[in-house]
């Protein structure tokens, strides 16, 4: 009984390294497509306000444009430098209000600081969404405008 109970937990003993590496590997790709759409839905604000377009249509035109063959890494690598320099900065944001919290204990000091010293980053970040849409929005035409040879 003991050689047969112990067989009986081999597949599993071998499933275990197969699995992880299974689950590691979902794990990245849900996450970068998680982040490219994250892209695509900044766009779509400026493609239903810019070219007029409804709701799904703008939806769905970001995530073509964000996703395209050409443009998904670059896309993908200016949404993590983003949410990493989100991460840094919004750390040390939170870390030099919270001790003017700790040494004035007034929550409405706290608050105020968070936004008057937040609002120039998350500025900062829109700016950039904008300028990359713009920019892909202009390789796009000049793409299109090119004669096909």
């Amino acid at each position: 009984m003991g050689i047969a109970f112990g067989l009986a937990f081999l597949p599993v003993v071998f499933m275990g390294p197969i699995a992880l590496v299974f689950a590691v590997s979902v794990t990245i790709a849900v996450a970068v497509i998680a982040i490219g759409l994250g892209m695509a839905f900044d766009w779509s604000l400026f493609i239903a306000t810019d070219e007029d377009r409804t709701a799904v249509a703008a939806v769905r035109e970001g995530i073509s444009r964000a996703m395209r063959r050409g443009r998904f890494w670059r896309t993908i690598g200016i949404t993590l430098a983003l949410a990493a320099l989100e991460l840094i900065v919004g750390f040390v944001i939170n870390v030099a209000v919270s001790s003017v919290f700790v040494w004035a204990k007034s929550a409405l000091l706290y608050t105020a600081l968070m936004y008057v010293f937040s609002l120039p980053f998350y500025a900062y970040s829109g700016l950039v969404v904008a300028i990359y849409f713009l920019d892909s929005r202009l390789r796009d035409t000049a793409l299109a405008s090119q004669p096909v040879r």
